[in-house]
Protein backbone atom coordinates (compact mmCIF):
# COMPACT_ATOMS: atom_id res chain seq x y z
CA UNK A 1 0.00 0.00 0.00
CA UNK A 2 1.43 3.37 -1.01
CA UNK A 3 1.28 6.60 0.87
CA UNK A 4 -1.79 7.93 -1.36
CA UNK A 5 -3.98 4.62 -0.36
CA UNK A 6 -2.73 5.11 3.23
CA UNK A 7 -3.65 8.93 3.43
CA UNK A 8 -7.25 8.48 1.39
CA UNK A 9 -8.15 5.60 4.15
CA UNK A 10 -7.25 8.04 7.06
CA UNK A 11 -9.38 10.63 5.56
CA UNK A 12 -12.22 8.17 5.02
CA UNK A 13 -11.84 6.78 8.86
CA UNK A 14 -11.56 11.14 10.03
CA UNK A 15 -14.85 11.56 7.84
CA UNK A 16 -16.73 8.48 9.23
CA UNK A 17 -15.62 9.52 12.71
CA UNK A 18 -17.12 13.36 12.60
CA UNK A 19 -20.39 12.25 10.76
CA UNK A 20 -20.77 9.75 13.50
CA UNK A 21 -20.51 12.91 15.94
CA UNK A 22 -22.45 14.45 14.36
CA UNK A 23 -25.18 11.96 14.32
CA UNK A 24 -24.72 11.42 17.95
CA UNK A 25 -24.82 15.04 18.64
CA UNK A 26 -28.26 15.56 16.44
CA UNK A 27 -29.47 12.28 17.98
CA UNK A 28 -29.15 13.34 22.05
CA UNK A 29 -30.36 16.73 20.96
CA UNK A 30 -33.04 15.62 19.85
CA UNK A 31 -33.63 13.20 23.44
CA UNK A 32 -33.29 16.56 25.13
CA UNK A 33 -35.91 18.24 23.19
CA UNK A 34 -38.40 15.62 23.29
CA UNK A 35 -37.46 15.43 27.59
CA UNK A 36 -37.95 19.27 27.58
CA UNK A 37 -41.53 18.35 26.47
CA UNK A 38 -42.45 16.07 28.57
CA UNK A 39 -41.36 18.13 31.46
CA UNK A 40 -43.02 20.89 29.97
CA UNK A 41 -46.69 21.99 30.86
CA UNK A 42 -48.65 21.59 28.00
CA UNK A 43 -51.74 24.15 27.57
CA UNK A 44 -54.88 23.04 25.38
CA UNK A 45 -55.91 25.92 23.43
CA UNK A 46 -59.88 25.81 22.95
CA UNK A 47 -61.02 28.07 19.78
CA UNK A 48 -64.36 29.29 20.27
CA UNK A 49 -66.58 29.44 17.76
CA UNK A 50 -66.16 25.95 16.11
CA UNK A 51 -65.86 27.39 12.93
CA UNK A 52 -62.56 29.27 13.65
CA UNK A 53 -61.16 26.45 15.08
CA UNK A 54 -61.51 24.08 12.01
CA UNK A 55 -59.12 27.22 9.76
CA UNK A 56 -57.77 28.88 13.03
CA UNK A 57 -54.18 29.59 13.32
CA UNK A 58 -52.30 29.37 16.59
CA UNK A 59 -48.60 31.38 16.97
CA UNK A 60 -46.61 31.68 20.51
CA UNK A 61 -45.56 35.52 19.75
CA UNK A 62 -43.83 35.91 23.01
CA UNK A 63 -42.03 33.40 25.69
CA UNK A 64 -40.05 30.46 25.62
CA UNK A 65 -43.08 28.28 23.71
CA UNK A 66 -43.49 25.75 21.32
CA UNK A 67 -46.89 25.34 19.74
CA UNK A 68 -47.45 22.34 18.66
CA UNK A 69 -51.95 21.68 17.30
CA UNK A 70 -53.75 22.99 19.45
CA UNK A 71 -51.52 22.19 22.62
CA UNK A 72 -48.67 25.40 23.80
CA UNK A 73 -45.87 23.62 25.74
CA UNK A 74 -43.98 26.46 27.60
CA UNK A 75 -40.87 26.03 29.77
CA UNK A 76 -41.57 29.49 31.34
CA UNK A 77 -44.65 30.61 33.48
CA UNK A 78 -45.61 33.17 31.12
CA UNK A 79 -46.24 33.42 27.12
CA UNK A 80 -48.35 35.47 24.73
CA UNK A 81 -50.46 33.45 22.24
CA UNK A 82 -51.61 34.95 18.55
CA UNK A 83 -54.71 33.39 17.04
CA UNK A 84 -55.82 34.18 13.30
CA UNK A 85 -58.98 32.93 11.53
CA UNK A 86 -60.00 33.92 8.09
CA UNK A 87 -63.46 35.61 8.62
CA UNK A 88 -62.69 36.07 12.29
CA UNK A 89 -61.14 38.98 14.15
CA UNK A 90 -57.35 38.04 15.53
CA UNK A 91 -56.57 37.79 19.37
CA UNK A 92 -53.56 37.97 21.61
CA UNK A 93 -54.26 35.99 24.24
CA UNK A 94 -51.66 36.05 27.56
CA UNK A 95 -51.29 32.34 29.48
CA UNK A 96 -50.18 33.15 32.87
CA UNK A 97 -48.63 30.48 35.09
CA UNK A 98 -52.05 29.76 36.66
CA UNK A 99 -53.38 28.65 33.18
CA UNK A 100 -50.01 26.11 32.79
CA UNK A 101 -51.29 22.56 31.94
CA UNK A 102 -55.34 23.75 31.97
CA UNK A 103 -57.64 24.17 28.96
CA UNK A 104 -57.96 27.98 27.99
CA UNK A 105 -61.14 28.75 25.69
CA UNK A 106 -60.36 31.81 23.25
Amino acid sequence: MNKFETGVRKARAQQIRLYGFLVALLFLAGLVLAGMLVFASGTSIDIQPTEASDTGKLEVSTGAAIAIGRVVYSLTGEMDIALSAPGFKSETRAIRAAEKGTVVVV
